[in-house]
């Protein structure tokens, strides 16, 4: 998977730059670079809603960086997702802040037990916040996830919204869409039965 997603990345850097309006902005408070910090999010029906972000050492409040949101597989959790994706390893990671969000109940819509929630929302919210917060480049924001979380990204994938605003990694058994004149990126990997 770590070669398929460093062509996708390597592919999406040769797009200009766009600042997000956090460019300028010092870190919040409670978090510096080079590190990992559990938070919580308030969406806009007043639900808290934890995440994890990793920021990098390198993170410089005028440079904008990448974005990667990371989301769990069912019965999984946010803090699972992060030691299982390494999208903080700066290893192979150095420059993006990496964004790890819970499921509700430890899943994420689109799977038929799911709680119902609008996670679409609740992620292009997170979204708006991050961009309005750190130096973010809105030009090369991606979402990965695996099994319920993989199958989220392509929920996303699909939505007229957050499509024009994310490149997408997914790891599910079957689950995606065609959407005419599709511009943006997606990766999608199903063990064995890849045809890349």
């Amino acid at each position: 998977m770590k070669v398929h997603f460093d062509i996708l990345l390597s592919i999406a850097s040769l797009a200009t730059a766009t600042a997000s309006a956090g460019c300028g902005k010092p870190l919040p408070n409670d978090q510096g670079a080079e590190g990992i910090y559990p938070t919580d999010f308030t969406t806009s029906d007043d639900t808290l809603r934890p995440y994890i972000i990793h920021i990098p050492s390198n993170y410089d409040e005028n440079r904008a960086v990448p974005l990667t949101f990371s989301f769990h597989g069912r019965s999984k959790t946010a803090e699972s997702q992060e030691q299982l994706s390494q999208f903080s390893n700066e290893a192979w990671n150095p420059d993006a802040i990496a964004v790890y969000p819970q499921g509700l109940d430890n899943q994420w819509q689109g799977d038929p037990d799911s709680s119902g929630v609008d996670d679409v929302a609740f992620t292009m919210e997170m979204l708006d916040n991050f961009e309005k917060r750190y130096c973010i480049d809105s030009s090369r924001v991606y979402a990965a996830g695996k099994s319920n979380g993989g199958g989220f990204t392509n929920l996303l994938a699909c939505d007229p919204t957050a499509f024009k605003s994310i490149d997408y990694c997914g790891i599910c058994p079957r689950f995606g869409c065609l959407l005419p004149g599709r511009t943006r990126g997606r990766l999608q990997s199903r063990k064995g039965a890849d045809q890349l």
